[in-house]
């Protein structure tokens, strides 16, 4: 379904020879959205481009490297499935447009399959929405658990940020949790604010985390 105001543009394009769809808002923000995994490209706020695309992806149907990857069901190496599962290389579907001059999104699905079930005998839709009002991209992925077995999954929403100097940026908002720090493979606790110096990969247990946190 489609349901845009005057002024709102959304279509299907070619980027980098795969299908894309574009959002974009009157005064200037727009989302780039790839039909492989449902992947965020872009996202032009205020000007300025907030995600970061690797220049080295291949754009071949294997994994894109950069903006917003959808990790699911399966999150890294933790499980029997390929590194963060199968919905990054799925062909996901447009089912709806919709918004008005200030807001809009763009909602994305995907099914089971027997491609998808041939190694990973679970039924389910899932469903990515992509919003976008000015200074703001919301993506939000729901599962259904069409079965009549359990659904169990871990996953992401794996952003790349687009900074100017990583040696200027700071993270708040994790200090006082436990930090995994999988480069040394040890455990912590984390400080706030957190810097980056080096390589950096770490988990945090975020069930205490505040909502919000801030990258400046």
């Amino acid at each position: 379904t489609q349901r845009l105001r005057p002024g709102l543009q959304s279509h299907p394009l070619t980027y980098q020879g795969q299908s894309a769809h574009r959002l974009s808002l009157p005064h200037g923000d727009t989302v780039l959205v790839a039909s492989q995994g449902a992947q965020v490209l872009s996202w032009m706020a205020q000007g300025r481009e907030r995600l970061f695309l690797s220049p080295k992806s291949h754009w071949d149907g294997r994994a894109i490297r950069g903006g917003v990857p959808v990790c699911w069901p399966q999150f890294n190496q933790r499980g029997s499935l390929p590194k963060h599962g199968l919905a990054r290389l799925a062909t996901w579907q447009l089912v709806q447009t919709e918004g008005n001059a200030s807001a809009a999104q763009l909602v994305f699905e995907w099914r089971d399959s027997d491609d998808t079930r041939a190694v990973w005998p679970q039924a389910f839709v899932a469903r990515l929405t992509v919003a976008l009002s000015e200074g703001s991209l919301q993506v939000t992925l729901a599962v259904h658990n069409t079965d009549s077995q359990p659904l169990t999954f871990t996953g992401a929403l794996h952003t790349y940020l687009a900074v100017d100097d990583i040696a200027l940026v700071d993270l708040q908002g994790l200090g006082g949790l436990q930090e995994w720090n999988a480069v040394a493979d040890s455990v912590a606790v984390a400080e706030d604010p957190l810097y980056f110096d080096g390589e950096f990969d770490r988990v945090y247990d975020v069930t205490h985390a505040p909502r919000c946190l801030r990258l400046q």
